[in-house]
């Protein structure tokens, strides 16, 4: 298409040094007309440029009519490049551009100033023109692999965009910088591994994060736009003393599977209730969500404030039933918090017991060779116990459980290391002049006391761990871990335990000591388990209220009923609108029932559903799932049962309306732990090296990770004592090898070479 221009221009017959001064003149004048430079321009090779009398024909024929309009026009008549069949012309703020037809990416194409070149080149990468489109399925990259069931070879095929995504996919995934593909590691490795592949550059790979932002966004409201969600929130400030709120949705699909979902990881101006709830309000609209049933949060008191705010913003929307029951059970007060409150109350009191076991494991931990020390004492008394002992964190009871379970396994090894090393480890405890004696070394009556107080934090633990777990639903079990540690203050007879138990008991009845203190919410979930159904609701009250009299029993399970019944209502109005979740009166019929409708016409089959419906009506039973759900028998209690597995498979046939509620409910988290597991990613991610991210990359980020993450949210972690272990472990193994060739090398008489000292006193690597 060039040599065509050139052709074009030298055909005319005329000498382009030949210009008179009138033509000059009319030259300028159209260029001052459109706006653009008075100075000359140099036609440059390649491009397609008019002959001096066409330029001056140009400007004779736009001399009267300067208008953006009758200058495309000339200009279209006077076209002489086949570009022009790809490209469209328009004049924007004064300058003439050209618009590609396939893709529309916009260029300047002014004739007289940028000609054709830049349109020509685009042609040649345009993604979209079809010639392209099909050389680069011609061009897909091929790569032989194996296939995972078999060890079969096969190609597969990939083109540049979907290896350019992918690295996208891989620098999210595993959280790093964006410079990692101008490395000169990664470049090499890549060269020999996709030697066609044209890696991209940290500038394409920031803009494509924020592509692939926006595209998993827009999926996702469209997903969640089906459901009424609960959501987790909480606040966290960064290295660079800048306040972020993440806020996390949980669901229930139509496929039974729970879910969650970061939706925003955005900045906040403060931690004042005012400013929550208005960021909360601020992120629904962005994601146009209408309706939520609860929001946990920890127990700061800004949350209360916000929470109600919320409410009453939400109920100035005008959509009905945004917010259920004007906001009242809205609120989930995080329990692992409470139960974090309620163990440090008593763990005041523990330390003073413990003090010898936990000093003991300092000095362990102290040095490597102490460590070692401590190893040698291990293999001398012969324990099989693979792992090592752990120091606690003063601010994490946890912690302390985790240290005190595994130091009771190495009690003979701390008893031999004792003996052995008396001298050194009394040094250590004694402390320089001045500073006072540290406790032990460790008694057996401090292990008798670490024990017992391990047993105690054991169910604390293990409830932690239940009431954490985002990939299962845990309202419905929530009342009963609550009652079990209720139980445990309660019947504690050990007079040190007691003395533990009694402030942590108080701290308990803050919370958790009346039944309007909870969240209503928690009782329902009770229920929808068909396994307890109301009968175990009952039970609970009944525990609660330590043989008091019924009349809050009765009161407090018709609460229950109500709300119950409240929700249904609801849920059988909100299908209605929608066409969904219908009652039908055959649904009330047995299966027995419904075979014997076998043969009949459908007049008979409706006059025996009316006949029925009309029976039920006079036994005094009402048509209605939650009816027909409590009257049906309790399922078995099975080690194996799934809950949302039998709601998936009876729910939607049996009860259609319930099983709604019971999608929605059944989502309710009962901890923060899924927002608060974000902030381990963001510190990551703004860590002192990269802290210059703006707030919309970090958020881009994070969200965007847990998106392709999908179900499979993987939570880094530090290196666990384990993994240490195993690291060392193949380093001695390693050391030996080389020992070993050593050793072999000598016997043979052929000794390795000595390595030459370096001249210089600095590694020539860094890091």
């Amino acid at each position: 298409m060039k040599r065509q221009s050139k052709s074009a221009a030298t055909s005319s017959g005329a000498n382009p040094k030949s210009t008179s001064s009138s033509q000059l003149l009319c030259f300028f004048s159209i260029n001052t007309s459109v706006g653009e430079s008075t100075t000359p321009i140099t036609p440059h090779e390649g491009t397609s440029t008019a002959t001096p009398e066409v330029q001056g024909t140009q400007a004779t024929e736009l001399e009267d009519d300067g208008s953006a309009e009758s200058i495309l026009e000339a200009l279209k008549r006077k076209e002489r490049s086949d570009i022009w069949n790809h490209f469209e012309r328009d004049m924007v703020d004064g300058r003439i551009k050209g618009k590609c037809n396939y893709c529309g990416k916009i260029y300047y194409a002014d004739p007289r100033k940028n000609g054709t070149t830049s349109l020509n080149n685009h042609m040649d990468r345009c993604p979209k023109y079809p010639p392209n489109i099909e050389m680069m399925k011609a061009k897909r990259q091929k790569i032989f692999s194996f296939k995972k069931p078999t060890t079969e070879l096969c190609t597969v095929e990939c083109t540049q965009e979907e290896l350019s995504m992918l690295c996208v996919e891989y620098i999210i995934l595993d959280e790093l910088p964006f410079s990692h593909v101008e490395g000169e590691g990664f470049r090499r490795f890549m060269g020999r591994a996709l030697p066609y592949w044209r890696i991209p550059s940290r500038k394409t790979i920031a803009k494509d994060v924020l592509q692939l932002y926006l595209g998993e966004k827009e999926k996702l409201m469209d997903q969640l736009s089906r459901y009424r969600l609960s959501l987790t929130t909480d606040t966290w400030t960064s290295i660079q003393n800048i306040n972020y709120m993440v806020l996390t949705a949980h669901f229930i699909d139509d496929n039974w599977v729970l879910h969650k979902r970061i939706l925003n990881f955005c900045v906040i101006p403060s931690h004042k209730g005012e400013a929550i709830a208005k960021l909360l309000e601020d992120c629904l609209l962005e994601w146009g969500i209408e309706k939520i049933l609860t929001v946990t949060v920890d127990n700061a008191s800004s949350n209360d404030v916000a929470l109600k705010e919320l409410s009453r913003r939400m109920g100035d929307w005008g959509v009905p039933n945004a917010v259920l029951h004007e906001g009242k059970h809205l609120q989930m007060r995080c329990v692992a918090h409470i139960l974090n409150l309620i163990v440090n109350d008593g763990l005041s009191v523990m330390k003073m017991f413990i003090g010898a076991i936990r000093n003991a494991v300092r000095y362990v931990r102290s040095s490597p060779q102490r460590l070692d020390f401590f190893k040698e004492c291990v293999e001398r008394v012969k324990l099989e116990c693979k792992g090592l002992v752990i120091l606690d964190v003063p601010t994490r009871w946890n912690s302390t459980f985790l240290m005190l379970e595994r130091a009771l396994k190495f009690q003979k090894a701390f008893d031999r290391m004792v003996e052995e090393d008396a001298c050194n480890f009394c040094a250590w405890l004694e402390g320089a002049k001045g500073e006072k004696p540290k406790e032990g070394p460790p008694a057996s009556v401090d292990w008798q006391y670490g024990e017992q107080f391990m047993d105690f934090l054991r169910p604390f633990y293990e409830i932690t761990l239940k009431v954490c777990c985002s990939n299962s639903p845990t309202v419905h079990s929530t009342f009963g871990d609550i009652l079990s540690i209720y139980g445990l203050l309660q019947e504690q007879k050990n007079p040190c335990l007691s003395e533990i138990a009694s402030p942590m008991q108080d701290k308990f009845v803050k919370y958790w000591g009346s039944f309007d203190k909870m969240n209503h919410y928690l009782f329902i979930a009770i229920v929808l388990d068909p396994r307890h159904k109301l009968e175990k609701v009952v039970d609970y009250f009944e525990i609660l209220d330590d043989g008091d009299t019924n009349e809050n029993v009765e009161a407090n399970t018709k609460t229950v009923k109500d709300l119950l019944y409240d929700l249904y209502k609801v849920y059988e109005e909100e299908g209605r609108e929608s066409g969904v979740g219908e009652v039908v009166g055959s649904q009330v019929s047995s299966a027995g029932t419904s075979s014997s409708c076998k043969g009949l016409t459908e007049l008979e089959k409706r006059l025996k559903e009316k006949e029925q419906r009309r029976r039920a009506m006079k036994a005094g039973i009402v048509n209605n799932d939650v009816d027909r759900y409590l009257g049906d028998p309790i399922e078995g209690d099975g080690e194996d049962f799934d809950l949302l597995n039998w709601w998936r498979v009876n729910g939607v046939c049996k009860y259609p309306i319930l099983a709604r509620i019971a999608r929605d409910v059944l989502a309710i988290p009962v901890s923060t732990i899924a927002s608060e597991s974000s902030f381990s990613t963001s510190g990551r991610i703004i860590d002192p090296y990269r802290s210059s991210l703006s707030p919309r990359m970090v958020e881009a980020l994070i969200c965007t990770q847990n998106w392709l993450r999908s179900e499979n949210v993987y939570l880094h972690h530090m290196p666990t004592v384990e993994e240490m272990e195993l690291c060392e472990e193949a380093e001695r193994e390693m050391l030996k090898m080389s020992c070993g060739a050593a050793v072999g090398s000598s016997r043979s008489g052929m000794l390795p070479p000595k390595s030459k000292p370096s001249k210089s006193k600095t590694s020539s690597f860094r890091a």
